[in-house]
């Protein structure tokens, strides 16, 4: 174990940002028993005025707020957001608050008072949520491969008693039989933990903060390295501007609401010729629409999403076709089903199905994404 003597024989800078440290660390404690909303808000300036921004170099930024994906996807608000101001500039609010374009994120952290088993579940989960966001290639395109940011979590305490279970251990039963998303997280006074390729490792030193002072350290010393990732497919910013992944959230969205409007108008029995070539002339532009939005792709993840696109769209003109056909006399009687309808049916059943994957690359069912169920 390395005592207090080992800190004083550390040079002058590592005394006077730890000098720092301790400040910061004090005014957090002061403002974390407090229970109103303002709280974590708080922190999170306290530990970006005094521990973050004084050792960041001229082109990494620090701030809050959200990070937006290539497809539009918008993550959860992000605590603590490390990004490269050369490879594509914030949208920002205030001096600190803002969307950051993912290819830009190089580290998340989150802030908690009290680390526990819940709060942790939360770290892991919009971890798990930030890497699977889309991002631009250099030419722009949405792929659903590169780089990702690191996410951490920072805590002041943790609900976990000395000498019991371990920070470490009790992330191992949290991930069953998934892949770690959180790259690192420190609790002060009880340690530093890292992810060094599959195996996390501790920090070893134990003088006071000097967790903290490992975690910071680690985060820095990572940076060169999420530099070259970044700078080297830097995309365009253009691409955002443009934003032509809303354009495609939008259409098949809208392509999703048009069959749930055929699926009310036959449940009702009130289809009519009129209505049916509204819901014609209406699907008509929508699936021009997604075409001219696909057109924008060159990338083989977008062809594949552009054929999945036109299965769905092609499940909606089905859907449309069947109600045309249940208005005209048959046999069975004007207005009734046919046995093609119920083929047609069943055909649908598969082409809409939750389980066939969203083309915007959300990795979830296209009406969880679009539908029904996303409202």
């Amino acid at each position: 174990m390395v005592t207090e003597f080992a800190k004083q024989r550390k040079g002058p800078y590592h005394q006077v940002y730890l000098s720092h440290v301790e400040r910061a660390i004090a005014a957090c404690r002061t403002v974390s028993p407090l229970q109103h909303s303002g709280e974590k808000g708080r922190i999170r300036e306290i530990l970006l005025r005094s521990m973050f921004r004084p050792l960041l170099p001229s082109d990494l930024g620090v701030g809050t707020g959200f990070v937006v994906g290539a497809a539009g996807e918008v993550s959860t608000q992000q605590d603590i957001v490390l990004y490269d101001r050369s490879t594509l500039p914030p949208a920002l609010f205030d001096p600190e608050l803002g969307i950051f374009p993912i290819e830009s994120v190089l580290h998340t952290i989150e802030v908690k008072s009290v680390l526990s088993r819940q709060e942790l579940l939360s770290s892991h989960q919009a971890a798990k949520a930030l890497a699977s966001l889309m991002i631009h290639d250099k030419g722009g395109n949405m792929v659903n491969t590169g780089p990702r940011p690191c996410a951490s979590v920072f805590a002041l305490d943790t609900d976990l008693t000395l000498g019991g279970k371990s920070e470490i251990g009790r992330y191992a039963e949290l991930l069953v039989q998934e892949r770690p998303r959180l790259s690192a997280f420190c609790v002060v006074g009880r340690g530093y933990w890292w992810l060094d390729g599959e195996t996390f490792r501790a920090w070893p030193e134990r003088y006071e903060f000097s967790e903290v002072i490992g975690f910071i350290g680690g985060i820095l010393n990572s940076l060169p390295h999420l530099y070259d990732a970044r700078r080297t497919d830097r995309p365009p910013f253009g691409a955002y501007l443009m934003d032509f992944g809303a354009d495609l959230r939008s259409v098949l969205r809208d392509i999703g609401r048009l069959g749930d409007e055929v699926d009310a108008l036959r449940a009702s029995g009130t289809t009519e010729d009129a209505t049916l070539m509204a819901l014609q002339d209406r699907f008509r532009v929508l699936s021009n629409e997604l075409d001219e939005v696909f057109a924008q792709y060159q990338d083989e993840v977008l062809r594949e999403g552009y054929q999945k696109a036109r299965t769905l769209a092609d499940g909606v003109a089905k859907k449309i076709a069947a109600a045309a056909e249940a208005e005209q006399p048959n046999q069975s009687g004007a207005g009734k089903q046919t046995t093609k309808d119920v083929a047609l049916e069943n055909e649908l059943r598969v082409d809409m199905a939750p389980g066939i994957s969203c083309p915007c690359g959300s990795g979830k069912g296209f009406e969880r994404c679009h539908g029904r169920q996303s409202e």
